[in-house]
């Protein structure tokens, strides 16, 4: 494991630097392929199951407070270890698009892997809160993927919540980078 360690480490950090990265390539690849009321619909259903699954998730982390392995933020909140939300985010994603499509579930899965790996392989989180959070991703994203796709959102809300899909991570991008130039890591 130390040397997928070593051998991932660049990848790693950045990952930790952009999560959203990947997801930002296939969500702009599934705009240019699909139409543009189907790409609207799809977008605006994946800011709601990331809010739904940030949420979960750091209800969790203020319920348990349990200490991460090593400091990595110093927001209150989301300092604490279980669970992993960048776990939860990319393994309920995959399950979230698997009712959209399967094929996109499977790409999906081995950026998943590499995020909770990662997770590890950096120290941030324990084992326990990446397994935690691939559980409540797991949950979460089945959830979402199977009661999202059945509403009906009118189309100027799918327009904002698409603008916001587009801007918020950028906007979380820029945050962290601040962050991590003050703590130093990666």
């Amino acid at each position: 494991m130390k040397f997928l360690c070593n051998l991932l480490h660049p990848v790693y950090c950045l990952i930790d630097s952009v999560p959203e990265l990947p997801y930002f390539f296939l969500a702009m690849l599934f705009v240019f392929t699909e139409t543009a009321d189907k790409a609207r619909h799809v977008l605006a259903l994946l800011l709601i199951y990331v809010s739904v699954g940030l949420a979960v998730g750091i209800a969790m982390k203020c319920l348990l407070k349990t200490e991460r392995p090593k400091e990595r933020y110093r927001i209150y909140v989301i300092g604490y270890d279980i669970p992993s939300l960048h776990t939860v985010i990319a393994v309920g994603l995959v399950f979230f698009a698997y009712f959209l499509n399967p094929v996109y579930s499977l790409l999906l899965a081995p950026v998943a892997l590499l995020y909770m790996h990662s997770r590890i392989c950096l120290g941030y989180h324990t084992k326990t809160a990446v397994v935690v959070g691939a559980i409540t991703g797991a949950v979460v994203g089945s959830a979402a993927g199977s009661l999202l796709w059945k509403i009906d959102i009118p189309e100027g809300i799918e327009t904002l919540f698409i603008i916001l899909v587009l801007t918020i991570p950028l906007l979380a991008t820029y945050l962290r980078i601040l962050n991590q130039r003050r703590m130093r890591q990666c």
